[in-house]
Order: structure tokens, then sequence, then C-alpha cells
């Protein structure tokens, strides 16, 4: 089993009523209230890419004092971006998104061309009639 795997799980319990159903004990990945919530995740490789989305947002807003001072003390890339994700997302929806006039339809049939282009660009992909 790879390292960042023996963390611990997601405990995920069913109850119908008052008794329980159904029980996982060690789930890597749970949709809770319409969102993906994980148990288990490894740091990336390289963090070029965390570097890059920082930059975007240092240009896109002020940034907090919190998140100057998190700067300042060496906290790496992908530790900035686990700590202040939310607002990083906020502002950089805000900003390259909402201000720039796209709708969330826009957003998603780009996202989805971007994965059937992946998807095909695969060695032995399946097409899809």
């Amino acid at each position: 089993m790879p390292e960042f795997l023996k963390g611990i799980g997601l405990r995920l319990k069913w109850f119908h009523g008052e008794d329980l159903v159904a029980e996982l004990p060690e789930a890597d990945v749970a949709f809770l209230n319409g969102a993906l919530v994980f148990g288990r995740f490894s740091r990336p490789t390289a963090e070029a890419q965390y570097v890059r989305l920082l930059s975007l947002y240092e240009l896109s807003d002020t940034e907090s004092p919190e998140y100057q001072r998190a700067k300042r003390q060496g906290v790496s890339p992908f530790d900035l971006y686990a700590r202040f994700r939310d607002q990083i997302v906020e502002v950089l929806v805000k900003k390259h998104v909402k201000e720039v006039g796209y709708q969330r339809e826009h957003v998603l049939r780009e996202l989805l061309q971007n994965a059937e282009s992946a998807y095909a660009s695969k060695k032995g992909a399946i097409s899809v009639p």
C-alpha cells in the first residue's frame, strides 16, 4: 500500500431512524452535502502548479494579513493553498470568471470539453458515438 494511503480514512455510517444499517470504516472518499470529501490525500511531487495559482491570486487581490504572514514564514505553496483555499477560490472565481462575464454553464461546458479531449488523447481510448 502506498505510504499516503496509510492514514486514517473516513468512517461512514448509514442509519434508518435510530438503527445502524451499514458501515464503511475506512472510506477514501464520500459525497456529503453536494461536495466530495476525501479521507486521504498525497502531496504533489511538484508544486509548480500551486506557485502559478498563488501568483495569479496575489496579482488579483490584496492578500489577507494571515496569508502574508504565512508566506513570510516560508509555508510551502501547497500548504498555503490548502490553508487559504476558500479565500483564494473566491477571489479567482470573482476576478477571472464572474467579472469577465462567464456563466456557470460556460465553465461546465469547458470542463466537459477538456475531459473529453483528455480521454480522446489517451492511447486505446474508447470512442463514444
